[in-house]
């Protein structure tokens, strides 16, 4: 009996052996598994081979790609693990005409930057020069040339500040029809209407208004009043109420549109 079991114990001496190798020699493939991808990973965050390629800009209208790219920080030497995207989002929103900036990073090289722009909504003439107001408020720099850069209102005779804040907002606030059909206004308050405003239509018409009540006027009368009058030409009164008269002559009508 005793010869059967150290015959059995014999026999299970090499299996043990076996095993014991065997678990060893996981435990080395494990180790140098990790070890293998820790170099690798070592080599790919200070190599070359992490930096930033592609950087993707969308969104920007007004504001040209490079000068949001300049103003973001992000380069081809950056490392695309080591971006901090709340700080290139504040960074590029230094930007007076940008409203908010989205920034993402994507594996292996890519970054995206989504801007979104505040509006143009009328311009300010300075002798042949054009300033964009922006729907913040923010008068900005001229636009060089004698023509618009595109379709919008001209403010004449306003000052920059609180006035053409209010002008602004309101403005915004227009239907956008009613809105495109405003070439040109000009701040004419008067002693009862501190912030009265003449605005000079597309259509030939006139309109006098005033700056609190320019969207809630426009909005309701407008559109109606001109289709009632179509093909006239005249001046539609909403300071108190809503009246339309014609001009008293085309001399003096074609006079009051182009002023």
């Amino acid at each position: 009996m005793a010869e059967k079991k150290v015959i059995q114990l014999e026999d299970r001496i090499p299996k043990l052996k076996e095993q014991r190798r065997q678990k060893t020699n996981r435990r080395i493939i494990f180790y140098l598994t990790i070890f293998f991808i820790l170099i690798m990973a070592v080599v790919y965050f200070e190599s070359p081979l992490s930096n930033v390629k592609t950087i993707d800009i969308s969104g920007n209208e007004y504001v040209d790609s490079p000068e949001i790219e300049k103003q973001s920080g992000v380069t081809t030497k950056s490392k695309i693990w080591d971006i901090d995207e709340k700080a290139v989002a504040s960074k590029i929103k230094e930007i007076p005409m940008i409203k908010s900036a989205d920034i993402e990073s994507h594996f292996p090289s890519k970054v995206t930057i989504k801007v979104t722009e505040y509006k143009r909504v009328a311009f300010i003439q300075e002798d042949n020069h054009y300033l964009p107001v922006l729907s913040s408020g923010k008068v900005m720099e001229k636009v060089s040339g004698t023509a618009l850069p595109y379709s919008a209102p001209v403010i004449k005779k306003v000052e920059k500040g609180k006035t053409l804040t209010l002008l602004t907002r309101q403005l915004l606030k227009i239907e956008p029809a009613t809105y495109n059909a405003i070439s040109e206004i000009v701040f004419s308050p008067t002693t009862m209407n501190s912030d009265g405003i003449q605005l000079y239509m597309s259509d030939g018409n006139q309109v006098i208004v005033t700056i609190s009540s320019l969207a809630e006027k426009m909005n309701k009368y407008y559109s109606s009043i001109a289709a009632a009058e179509k093909g006239k030409k005249g001046i539609i009164d909403l300071t108190l109420g809503a009246t339309w008269k014609p001009f008293e002559s085309p001399d003096k009508g074609e006079g009051n549109e182009k002023s």
